[in-house]
């Protein structure tokens, strides 16, 4: 009979004839009990204990993340940006990974590489937040004794990002060099709308009116008529010649290979997809137009999300000089 740590966890070792039991458990207390109890159950004929306390094994990472993705994420407005974090987590920890290797350290481990890839503190959260939901969920249904500990990264306020107009001609140039007409027609409409990626990939022709892009149903279950662009319009009109209902009739993510490669091709690691729809708010605002119709045109449910962009505005401060005056 022996007690080893493996890992996180204390092993319980015992060879009765040609048979081997082998028993894991949360601390080392527990294999001594359970040793001491098959020992005298031996001695007495008694068949071997159950190991009371042992650390759970069978469930692993990938079948915890499956299951937590059906019961909250599946149909969801989120849906497809946890499914990237179920990915990336997955592919760091491993799938067939049991859940309670998990641990509080190797959390702590996930994060310094997350640092050392230059992820901001928030992307980090993010990615963070989904891992703890899964832990709760193994936890709720018995499979992992012990929850560990989720060190949140501080966010502090961060500059709005937003694309300048040389930065915007020069992803534009790329587009035309690779020759990926599509992704510039999902660029150009997403600039000049500001509309969300879901709501681009929901387009569809009858969508497309001689006022403007009407968007039936927003993150805020609002829906909105946004002007149209020349150039937003001519892909538009143009697209609805080539597809019957949805304009953008690709997979959610088709988008993703190549526009990592762009933003990696220009150094523009800090920029996503999402910085399309900040570009549009900023110059909205720096264009002069009134916050209130802002928040109308990007279809933000809360002013307090529009006031995030107020000083941009060129006019605020010329206004106060002449209160002043």
């Amino acid at each position: 009979m022996s007690i080893t740590r493996r890992g996180d966890s204390w092993q319980a070792y015992i060879k009765v004839g040609d048979e081997r039991f082998r028993r894991s458990f949360s601390t080392r207390e527990e294999a001594a009990t359970w040793e001491a109890l098959t020992r005298q159950s031996i001695k007495l004929g008694k068949p071997i204990p159950k190991a009371l306390g042992a650390a759970p094994s069978s469930f692993s990472l990938g079948e915890a993340l499956d299951k937590t993705f059906e019961m909250h994420w599946r149909g969801s407005k989120s849906e497809e940006k946890q499914v990237f974090i179920i990915k990336e987590l997955m592919n760091y920890f491993g799938r067939k990974a049991p859940i309670e290797r998990i641990t509080t350290e190797a959390i702590d481990d996930f994060i310094i590489s997350q640092k050392k890839a230059n992820r901001s503190n928030a992307t980090i959260n993010r990615k963070l937040a989904c891992l703890s939901k899964v832990m709760r969920f193994a936890h709720e249904r018995g499979k992992l004794k012990h929850l560990p500990v989720f060190h949140r990264q501080k966010e502090g306020v961060n500059r709005t990002r937003w694309l300048t107009k040389e930065e915007e001609s020069a992803i534009l140039n790329v587009m035309d060099d690779w020759a990926q007409p599509d992704l510039k027609d999902a660029f150009i409409v997403s600039i000049d709308t500001g509309i969300r990626f879901g709501e681009l990939m929901a387009i569809e022709g009858a969508d497309v009116t001689a006022d403007g892009l009407y968007i039936p149903k927003s993150k805020n279950d609002h829906p909105r008529l946004i002007p149209l662009t020349n150039r937003a319009r001519e892909v538009l009109d143009r697209r609805k010649k080539l597809y019957q209902q949805a304009l953008f009739p690709y997979p959610s993510n088709w988008h993703r290979q190549v526009w990592d490669k762009i933003r990696t091709h220009l150094n523009l690691d800090d920029v996503v997809w999402h910085t399309l729809r900040h570009t549009t708010c900023s110059r909205l605002v720096q264009g002069g137009l009134p916050l209130n119709h802002v928040k109308e045109f990007m279809g933000h449910k809360a002013i307090v999300t529009t006031m995030r962009y107020a000083h941009l505005s060129p006019k605020h401060l010329t206004e106060a000089l002449n209160i002043l005056e």
